[in-house]
C-alpha cells in the first residue's frame, strides 16, 4: 500500500494520507525540539531506507524521521559556513547516490549531504541565485533542474558522478534576470563562509511538497480526518 505525506507549513506538521486522501496520522507541531518545526517546506524520500528528510525552514536545519514520524535526527544551525542553513526550503535525495540537495534559499546556494548530514560539496551564489525554493534531480540524465523565485526562471545543472566535482550550467528557462554561467561544488573548508545566523522575515519560499511512501501500520496520531486542528 502507498501514502501520501504532505509538508503542512502553517501549522508546522507533517500529514500522511492514503491515496484516497483518508486522513492516517500526522506529526509535530510549532517549536525547535525534535520533531517539531517551523513553517517545514520540503520534503524528500528514501525508498531503500524507508526515511523521510524535512526541510524545517525556519529552523535552519533538516531532520529525519522513519515512516511513522518517529525522529530519527538532525542537521544543521544558523549561518553561512558549510553545512549551515538561512531558510531552507527545498529538498532532494538521490537514490543512486545516496545523497540529499537542499536549497540553502537566503544563502542563494545549494548544499550536498550524504544520507547522515555529513557536507559534501555545495555550488551557486548570488550571482546564480537570488532566492533558490525548490530542486529535482533526473538522475536518468544527470541533471538537477532549481526554481529560482525571485528571478522567475529555472536552472539546469549538470550533476557529476562525483559529488565534489564542478557543477555545470546547462541552460535557463527564465526572464531577464537570470545569470548564465559556471559555478563550482567547492569542498569543505573550515574557513569558508561566517557563523552569521541573521535572516529577514520575507517570504519563505515554498507552499509544501509531497511524497509517496510505502504505508506503515504504526499511528503516530490517532484520529479522523481533521481539517486543520
Amino acid at each position: 500500500n502507498k501514502s501520501i505525506y504532505v509538508t503542512d507549513i502553517g501549522n508546522s506538521r507533517i500529514q500522511k494520507f492514503d491515496y484516497q486522501g483518508n486522513f492516517l496520522m500526522k506529526w509535530g507541531s510549532e517549536g525547535n525540539g525534535d520533531g517539531q518545526f517551523n513553517r517545514p517546506a520540503g520534503m524528500a524520500f528514501d525508498p531503500s531506507d524507508k526515511i523521510i528528510y524535512v526541510a524545517d525552514t525556519k529552523n535552519d536545519r533538516i531532520q529525519k524521521f522513519d515512516m511513522n514520524g518517529n525522529f530519527l535526527s538532525k542537521w544543521g544551525s544558523s549561518g553561512a559556513a558549510n553545512g549551515d542553513f538561512n531558510r531552507p526550503t527545498g529538498i532532494e535525495f538521490s537514490p543512486a547516490h545516496g545523497i540529499v540537495y537542499t536549497t540553502d534559499n537566503d544563502n542563494k546556494r545549494i548544499q550536498v549531504f550524504d544520507k547522515n548530514g555529513n557536507f559534501l560539496s555545495k555550488w551557486g551564489s548570488e550571482k546564480n541565485f537570488e532566492r533558490p525554493t525548490g530542486i529535482a534531480v533526473d538522475e536518468l540524465n544527470q541533471q538537477a533542474f532549481v526554481n529560482d523565485k525571485a528571478n522567475n526562471n529555472i536552472q539546469v545543472f549538470t550533476i557529476p558522478d562525483d559529488p565534489f566535482a564542478s557543477i555545470e550550467y546547462t541552460a535557463s528557462t527564465s526572464n531577464d534576470n537570470s545569470q548564465e554561467g559556471e559555478s563550482s561544488a567547492e569542498k569543505e573548508d573550515s574557513n569558508d563562509g561566517d557563523k552569521d545566523g541573521n535572516k529577514d522575515d520575507g517570504d519563505d519560499g515554498d507552499d509544501g511538497d509531497k511524497d509517496d511512501g510505502d504505508k506503515d501500520d504504526g499511528d503516530k496520531d490517532d484520529g479522523d480526518k481533521d481539517d486543520g486542528d
